[in-house]
């Protein structure tokens, strides 16, 4: 049975209202199911908090236009079963609208599964990813508009798990800005990013997007750190970091290893570990 469940919700604030929220529950049992939630608010109080937990029970589920705007926001979708999807696209903040504060946190359980893209833009955003089993998760866009970074921390089990791959709207999972960290560990037969990324200095296409596909591990700004730990089965490619005092550390262990690094700038690090 396909249900679909779709909530939107308006914030509008006056010069004297401080603090306003929005909380949204979806719970979905069976397949076929879907849920878009929109959250938005007029500028204007000095915080607003929009909360939004979606929960998927079953196969071939779908949660789109997870949208937000202001501080303290927060989503959490959790999807138990196959082929199930989080889509176009989980988003907190805009170039225009930053997000300060703000969590996503997507738990995906059984087989392919996908995440197609979550984005950020503000400061101290924090997106959190947990997939088991044959998933793919693409993150588009984390971009930081001030000194307080934003953090990437991604946990993947089971077997051929990717970051980006097969990507055609953006790197696989993407940073610019000061201080943001990206963390992704995998295990089985994980791949991560996978090959396609644009090194070039003379970059300029929003995130990417190019005929080259748009996979990639990539952090651009200054003081940013990437951490990578695989094992099974394991390929990494690609990490590019470009900017000053860089760090990205990859570890694997298994079989069959590879491992591509670029980093551009200046004072930047890498070390790999394969066992």
């Amino acid at each position: 049975m396909k249900r679909i469940v779709t909530l939107t919700f308006a914030l509008l604030f006056t010069a004297g209202i401080t603090f306003a929220q929005n909380n949204a529950s979806v719970d979905q049992n069976g397949n076929d199911n879907q849920a878009t939630v929109e959250q938005t608010y007029q500028s204007g109080a000095s915080s607003a908090m929009n909360n939004a937990t979606v929960n998927q029970d079953g196969d071939n589920n779908k949660v789109e236009r997870l949208q937000q705007v202001g501080a303290g926001n927060s989503f959490d979708v959790t999807q138990n079963g196959d082929n199930n999807i989080v889509q176009s696209h989980p988003e907190q903040g805009t170039n225009g609208n930053a997000s300060f504060g703000g969590v996503i946190d997507i738990t995906q359980s059984n087989n392919s599964n996908e995440i197609w893209d979550a984005d950020q833009a503000g400061q101290n955003n924090k997106l959190y990813v947990s997939q088991d089993g044959g998933d793919v998760v693409n993150v588009e866009a984390q971009v930081s508009s001030g000194s307080a970074g934003n953090l990437i921390d991604i946990s993947q089990t089971g077997g051929n798990n990717s970051v980006g791959l097969a990507s055609s709207n953006g790197a696989g999972a993407y940073q610019e800005g000061e201080n943001n960290a990206m963390n992704i560990n995998q295990s089985g037969g994980a791949s991560a990013g996978v090959t396609d990324h644009m090194p070039s200095s003379s970059y300029d296409n929003t995130f990417f997007r190019s005929g080259e596909g748009g996979q990639g591990l990539i952090q651009l700004g200054e003081d940013n750190t990437m951490t990578l730990d695989q094992t099974g089965a394991s390929t990494i490619g690609y990490v590019l970091q470009d900017g000053l005092n860089n760090t990205a550390t990859i570890t694997q262990n298994g079989n069959g290893h590879t491992a591509t690094t670029s980093q551009v700038g200046s004072n930047n690090s890498s070390t790999i570990i394969q066992n």
